[in-house]
């Protein structure tokens, strides 16, 4: 554990917050200590904690209500929270789990379960900061290419903030928006497979002209081994398609260009126009508009995009642009149980709540299912035969 591992403590009792801070502080934690819900939100503001201790009862605001604000905002969705309260029914906790909280824990609470939860989910947050790290990986290699060439520096982003601007207009599902965005900032990956001269040549061949074409291509053969991002993929392999037929790489038409991928097309296309020289640049808008009436674009997704637009800075910052991540439902759950009848009541009840159910007797069978079904959550019985839980 880090000794710049940061833990905030959030609590209106002061001799709640000296006790908590006189454990974290013994474990090599650094900690910093909030009095109410708002002090917890500013203070999350001046700098993200790697994890919070939140009481539930507090003034001003209350705890439900800071995992909600915390939990809607990007980065801070990714920061654990565990709520510590002196209530004990299940509704509070569910109404506790439901505002966002990762964990709960009654008041008075043993030191050492607190400490344990509190390592569990930092080693999970370090796992989502390993998957940060990845993506940042992938958007270095997009900002990389676009430094290439003055006139495309920072194209993604506005691409993205254009595009992630037009579906909050249009209030577009919340996986859509979010399936939009990601496409929208990686829309232009595949042309690191592009050369350079024919990136910045007007004047292309045949040759060169079909091989700058192939980047929608390129890109989703770079991203395709990351199975989150498939529903995006399908969106920025369409970005230069156009509804008459005349787009590519596919030539697709009509109903077969999505919704999603004719706004990317359209923020794409506006964000180009803009770079466009003064001297022969026309007006943006009324590019777009000439577009619509050839056929090549819907006049409202046009419209809806000119009005997105703005509200769009100059300037934005990747955080701003990112979408908080929609929690998926359903899934699969494995569940372990050496109880024939526990096994039927939790299959019964999960398949009900709409889960895909798999079970195993004991613990050499749940291994051997977890490596067929790659389940999402697993549910393990603590005492089996074998391999205990």
């Amino acid at each position: 554990m880090s000794e710049r591992t940061r833990i905030l403590a959030v609590d209106d009792q002061p001799e709640n917050l000296e006790l908590l801070g006189a454990i974290l502080e013994q474990e090599g934690y650094r900690v910093s200590f909030a009095r109410d819900g708002a002090d917890a939100i500013a203070a999350v503001e001046r700098e993200l904690p790697h994890a919070i201790l939140l009481d539930l009862m507090m003034p001003r605001v209350d705890g439900l209500e800071v995992c909600r604000r915390l939990k809607a905002r990007r980065p801070s969705c990714f920061v654990p929270i565990i709520l510590l309260t002196a209530l004990s029914d299940v509704e509070s906790k569910v109404r506790g789990l439901d505002a966002g909280a990762d964990d709960f824990l009654n008041k008075p609470f043993q030191r050492a379960e607190l400490l344990t939860r509190l390592r569990s989910l930092l080693r999970i947050r370090g796992l989502r900061d390993e998957l940060d790290s990845t993506e940042s990986v992938i958007f270095s290699m997009v900002d990389l290419l676009e430094g290439k060439d003055p006139r495309t520096r920072n194209h993604s982003l506005q691409v993205a903030a254009l595009a992630r601007a037009t579906a909050d207009h249009l209030e577009l599902a919340p996986r859509t928006r979010q399936e939009l965005t990601w496409s929208a900032l990686l829309h232009d990956l595949g042309k690191v497979g592009v050369p350079e001269e024919m990136l910045q040549d007007p004047d292309r061949d045949a040759a060169s002209t079909a091989a700058y074409r192939s980047h929608p291509l390129l890109s989703a053969r770079i991203l395709e081994p990351i199975e989150s991002l498939a529903p995006a993929v399908e969106i920025l392999v369409a970005h230069h398609e156009r509804l008459d037929g005349s787009g590519y790489p596919a030539a697709l038409s009509g109903e077969q260009i999505s919704r999603p991928a004719e706004i990317l097309a359209i923020a794409n296309l506006l964000d180009l126009l803009r770079r466009q020289p003064a001297e022969t640049r026309s007006a943006p808008g009324e590019a777009l508009r000439a577009e619509a009436a050839a056929g090549r674009f819907h006049a409202a997704t046009v419209e809806a995009v000119l009005a997105a637009a703005a509200n769009v800075v100059d300037e934005p910052r990747l955080d701003d642009v990112l979408p908080v991540p929609v929690v998926e439902s359903g899934g699969t759950i494995l569940v372990a149980d050496d109880g024939a009848t526990n096994r039927q009541l939790y299959r019964e009840l999960l398949e009900t709540a709409g889960y895909s159910v798999v079970t195993a007797e004991d613990g050499t069978a749940a291994v051997e299912a977890l490596r067929r079904n790659r389940p999402d959550l697993l549910l393990l019985d603590v005492r089996m035969p074998g391999i205990a839980g």
